[in-house]
């Protein structure tokens, strides 16, 4: 586990869903190429997504209070839901279907 600096930047919801949009597509494009299975994704995207939320000292949400991991997990879940269309683009071997299955993020 790396410790994270003690420098480490604050960010707003904003700056952390925009961070988000800009790296988790390629990481799960990364995690598919790596052989994970579609429905696995939304799990997987965790560790990718976790990595994003920790380099910040803390995420403040709109109100000013800290947002917390279950907030940043749940944001997580809709960015890659979102990304479904994206990775159901087509294979070498033919379409990829992705069968995530949502638990209420919406």
């Amino acid at each position: 586990m790396r410790a994270r600096p003690d420098d480490a930047p604050l960010a707003t919801r904003k700056e952390y869903l925009a961070a988000l949009e800009a790296q988790l597509p390629t990481a799960l494009r990364h995690l598919q190429q790596g052989g994970i299975a579609p429905v696995d994704l939304a799990q997987a995207a965790i560790g990718p997504g976790m990595a994003v939320f920790s380099r910040y000292s803390k995420v403040v949400e709109a109100d000013g209070q800290p947002m917390t991991v279950r907030t940043a997990l749940g944001l997580m879940y809709i960015d890659t839901g979102a990304r479904r269309s994206e990775l159901s683009e087509m294979t070498a071997e033919g379409p990829l279907i992705c069968g995530m299955v949502s638990r209420g993020a919406a």
